[in-house]
């Protein structure tokens, strides 16, 4: 049973399916559904193998409400396991409050290819509604691949900020489920990439 969930401030609403329709359909389902950008004005999205503080949380919360053009906004991650391509840049970018954020953001990557993991990030409602037809993946074709580094040149190419929010720290856990990891590993080798074509390797 797979399942996602939509948060308010004073309860939890459980939305779960019978088989695996891929994070990008259930996501939208749920925003479509539970109509999530026309009552919350964010969405934070995690895997169910990502950890992190409650205070990096909130961090990432003010960021993507303060921060002028926010995109696709993730915490960094622990530097072990990090999915950071090697070429990102730091930089500080302003919010409405005059306080600065720093974001790793792409460097030289071409926009045609991923910057952003997507283990723990954010977009605003505002965001979704004006570049994404009120959802948060674009029309993407497979239940499980790449669909985040869809997200991510989608919103690149429109000129939002993507990267990882700095003095954050997400922790990806190690696969534990080596059916599961087959399974992913034959999904990746079975489709031909497309031009967002990124994604974390085996552990």
């Amino acid at each position: 049973l797979s399942q996602v969930a939509a948060s308010g401030k004073d309860h939890v609403d459980i939305t779960g399916c019978r088989q695996n329709l891929g994070k990008s359909v259930a996501v939208n389902g749920l925003v479509t559904e539970k109509r999530i950008v026309e009552n919350f004005s964010q969405l934070i999205l995690m895997d169910p193998d990502i950890i992190f503080s409650r205070s990096d949380l909130d961090t990432l919360s003010e960021c993507l409400e303060d921060m002028e053009s926010p995109g696709m906004i993730s915490m960094d991650y622990y530097p072990w396991n990090s999915p950071k391509p090697p070429d990102g840049i730091v930089r500080q970018f302003p919010g409405k409050s005059g306080k600065s954020y720093e974001i790793n953001v792409r460097a030289s990557r071409p926009m045609t290819s991923g910057h952003v993991a997507g283990g723990v990030f954010g977009i605003t409602s505002e965001t979704a509604k004006t570049f994404l037809n009120g959802v948060v993946y674009p029309h993407f074709p497979y239940a499980y691949y790449t669909e985040d580094a869809a997200l991510d040149v989608t919103l690149a190419q429109k000129g939002r900020i993507n990267g990882y929010l700095q003095k954050t720290q997400a922790l990806h856990l190690p696969e534990t489920d080596r059916n599961y990891e087959a399974w992913k590993i034959k999904i990746r080798s079975s489709l031909k990439p497309p031009p967002a074509g990124y994604y974390d390797p085996p552990v």
